[in-house]
């Protein structure tokens, strides 16, 4: 039996589960999901692969609950995921898109997700975090380090660069479900090896 709380915080415990799932826009004869079983369990990392207009970055939606299915439902462990709950559920997530948005502040604000100034963080947080995705070399170079300003593209950053500190972005509030969409698409090869050897370490 499925459980439905209504205004209750949701625990995290063993997977999410996507039931008979569909989605359309318009049109139901052109469904984008038709009928998808899937279960992604706490833990492991998953890989999604399909052509341009396959469906993965509306999967993701779905499991992000940027947008519910038109049929099926999504399940974090035997709880349903609605309007209700939703807000909870969002907790768990980190999203990081195929293109990092980067305010103009500072590359530690960028990081903790807070522009007020103002606004404690932890450093050492920051530091490990930008030490296990390569990031450290670059920024030592700048003349401010952390509190150097990236302007509002990322002025002296590289796309792949600017990939790494939207990871080090989801992992620094420390999320339950990580999700990337292409985010490692612009990092160099050793590096990216290195990206997806780091998130393998800290999985569980």
């Amino acid at each position: 039996k499925i459980k439905n709380y209504k205004n209750i915080d949701l625990n995290f415990a063993k997977l999410i589960e996507v039931k008979d799932c569909s989605f359309y826009f318009q049109d139901k004869k052109n469904k984008i999901l038709d009928n998808l079983n899937v279960k992604f369990e706490i833990g492991k990392i998953y890989g999604i692969k399909g052509p341009s207009g396959g469906g993965k970055t509306t999967l993701l939606n779905i499991l992000s609950g940027l947008i519910y299915p038109k049929t099926g439902s999504v399940l974090l462990d035997d709880n349903l995921i609605n309007s209700n709950n939703i807000a909870s559920y969002q907790k768990f997530i980190g999203y990081v898109p195929q293109n990092t948005f980067l305010f103009d502040a500072s590359i530690a604000q960028n990081i903790n997700f807070n522009l007020d100034e103002k606004a404690s963080f932890d450093i050492e947080k920051i530091k490990e975090l930008i030490n296990k995705l390569s990031l450290n070399e670059k920024i030592s170079q700048l003349k401010e380090g952390l509190n150097t300003q990236v302007g509002e593209r990322g002025v002296n950053l590289s796309g792949g660069q600017i990939q790494r500190i939207g990871i080090a972005r989801a992992l620094y509030h420390e999320p339950k479900l990580l999700i990337l969409d292409e985010s490692t698409n612009a990092i160099e090869k050793d590096i990216e090896e290195k990206v997806v050897n780091y998130l393998s370490s800290i999985k569980k």
